[in-house]
């Protein structure tokens, strides 16, 4: 909201999607009163949760040992997603691509939302993407994300909140270190991602394993 107000900027790059709408909401009807365009980012919240499936699953192929954290995130995302499977069949829903399609529509339904950032890995992404574009979120579509919602949200770090930060004893910089988090497990930027993690000029998640809060993967 200072950048809004502060006046020298066009154009915004945010995180805005399902899941984590409220405080987003509330930066986009600014920057429309202010004529500021709108370029989304993170669209797809899912994307979290695949990817730390993804690389659990890595882990135990490989033989390594899992921290009891990972393993207990594991086994409520896991237990969470056998629920969904029956709700989601009323829908039609059979993968992630029609689950991934709603999150963007409702990204471009909102009037505010200027445009969406897509990955892009090969051709056929361009006519599926681009298939999207004017579509609206239907009735169905709604009430499939708002389940989702219910049911995953608590799974999803929301966009601003930092509470996590601020309850920290340890003065932990919780919002960079899950932020590194994010390029190891959903990016694949390993490498650069533990370099960043080992200049932190400040307590990382080493001290957690005595005050028994989370643990980042990172910390290995």
């Amino acid at each position: 909201m200072a950048a809004v107000d502060d006046g020298r900027f066009n154009v915004f790059l945010m995180t805005y999607n399902f899941i984590n709408q409220e405080k987003a909401e509330r930066v986009l009807r600014a920057c429309d009163e202010k004529k500021i365009g709108i370029s989304i980012m993170k669209s797809n919240p899912m994307i979290t949760f695949k990817a730390v499936q993804g690389y659990v699953d890595r882990i135990e192929q490989e033989g390594k040992p899992m921290d009891d954290t990972l393993v207990a995130w594991r086994d409520r995302l896991s237990t969470k997603s056998n629920q969904a499977k029956e709700y989601f069949g009323e829908y039609g829903i059979v993968d992630d691509e029609q689950l991934v399609d709603a999150a963007i529509q409702f990204v471009i339904s909102n009037p505010d939302a200027h445009t969406v950032c897509l990955p892009f890995n090969n051709l056929s992404d361009i006519e599926r993407w681009a298939t999207l574009s004017g579509k609206v979120l239907t009735r169905d579509q709604a009430s499939l994300l708002d389940f989702y919602r219910k049911q995953f949200g608590e799974l999803n770090c929301r966009f601003g909140c930092r509470e996590c930060a601020h309850a920290c004893p340890h003065d932990i910089q919780v919002s960079t270190i899950m932020r590194y988090n994010y390029y190891f497990q959903n990016k694949g930027q390993e490498k650069y991602a533990m370099e960043r993690y080992a200049k932190l000029d400040r307590n990382n998640a080493d001290v957690c394993r005595e005050s028994g809060t989370l643990r980042i993967g990172l910390s290995r």
